[in-house]
């Protein structure tokens, strides 16, 4: 009798199982049963976000990937955190069924993204996927595990929203406006009204990458980890084009922790490390680059008047505020075909007071005037020059030593 019931159970399992994939074969092998299961999916997200979710199509096997189409992510406002046009998938179905949200491989064409930040410093994805909220032991609910390794983005476009604050020194509206005025006066600075006020905009465009592990969640809260093999992209704030990048980037709150083996811009090799603060609007540097190719005019984001030099520099940043960041650059030797810079200077960059030096101490060689007279433009002398240069102080009152042949 037990042997009977055991098999009438093993039979009755199998039935259910077989019933069960006949039911997704069907909705996968037909376009109105795709169609009836892209529904579903769509009427059955807000079970797992905060927000809602359109999917526009579903094809693949299900049991090991799937390949969705037109996926539109929103937050509770309607505001849009992500666009995909096309989504490529795999997985194991076990780790998804252990509650595991691990991908094998995934492949995004033409993603749109949104990455806003609320002034209660929360972050739209995070409310959108119920991340780092409480509820669990010590007030923390326990976080999933959401990790998607090989990971392939074509064409994509990244908009990066923070709150912009006025400096806490300006008291006045007419100070307030001023300060907007100047801001919004900067290569590539966006400030916008959004929803909660004030906003800084800045984008990236053009973005082709290859990341072995994206991790953006654990158990245990450890930061986003990103590790890249190949990264290509246009950024707005500071304007650069990287052409080529590899390293590993990790991020956790306001803080960007970065160690690069290798970047390529248009005129520039570099590699080094270093981190990116943002705890309100303003970008905080701590780096430290090591440039054995180095050209001036990718780095014009810093001064726009920049000559065509090329070279090689090592260079170690340090915001000191909100509204200085101070560039030590060492080892500098830079040029054209007719002339040459070399030595060492702390190049200061102040939202009040523009560009300053601190121990400059430069060899000049054959040095034509007319590329420092955007810095002094009352300079009453042309022609080269060589000889020594040594500097201190804003350009409203420096001091400056100097050793010169015409």
């Amino acid at each position: 009798m037990p042997r009977l019931l055991a098999r009438a159970f093993f039979v009755l399992l199998c039935a259910t199982l077989a019933a069960g994939l006949g039911v997704v074969s069907a909705l996968l092998g037909t376009s109105a049963g795709r169609a009836l299961l892209a529904r579903l999916l769509t009427d059955q997200a807000p079970r797992l976000v905060r927000g809602s979710v359109h999917i526009g199509g579903v094809e693949g096997p299900w049991v090991d990937g799937l390949a969705l189409d037109s996926v539109v992510i929103r937050d509770t406002s309607g505001v849009l955190v992500a666009e995909v046009p096309r989504l490529r998938v795999s997985y194991h179905l076990s780790d998804l069924l252990a509650g595991r949200f691990v991908f094998s491989s995934a492949l995004l064409e033409r993603p749109v993204l949104q990455v806003i930040k609320h002034r209660s410093g929360r972050l739209n994805y995070e409310e959108v996927f119920r991340l780092n909220e409480g509820g669990g032991q010590g007030g923390v609910k326990r976080a999933p595990l959401i990790e998607i390794r090989g990971v392939r983005v074509t064409g994509g476009r990244l908009t990066i929203r923070l709150p912009w604050h006025p400096d806490g020194r300006l008291h006045t509206a007419r100070q307030v406006d001023s300060a907007l005025a100047f801001e919004r006066a900067r290569p590539g600075r966006r400030i916008e009204n959004g929803a909660e006020g004030l906003e800084m905009v800045r984008t990236i465009e053009g973005l082709e990458t290859g990341m072995p592990v994206i991790r953006i969640s654990t158990p245990d809260h450890q930061p986003v980890l990103l590790q890249i093999e190949r990264l290509a992209a246009r950024l707005s704030d500071p304007a650069i084009e990287i052409r080529d990048l590899r390293g590993l980037v990790r991020t956790k709150d306001d803080s960007l922790l970065f160690d690069l083996d290798h970047a390529e811009l248009p005129g520039t090799s570099v590699r080094g490390s270093g981190r990116l603060d943002w705890p309100r609007d303003t970008i905080l540097y701590h780096f430290s680059f090591q440039a054995p190719r180095l050209s001036l005019a990718d780095l014009r984001w810093v001064s726009p008047q920049f000559p065509d030099f090329t070279g090689a520099a090592r260079v170690r940043a340090q915001s000191t505020s909100g509204a200085r960041t101070e560039f030590d650059i060492r080892d500098l030797s830079v040029g054209d075909s007719s002339s040459r810079v070399s030595g060492r200077l702390v190049a200061i960059t102040d939202v009040y007071r523009g560009l300053g030096f601190r121990g400059l101490a430069l060899s000049l060689t054959n040095l034509d005037l007319d590329v420092v007279r955007p810095y002094l433009d009352s300079l009453p002398f042309h022609g080269r020059l060589t000889g020594r240069l040594g500097a201190d102080g804003f350009f409203d009152d420096m001091t400056i030593s100097l050793d010169w042949q015409f």
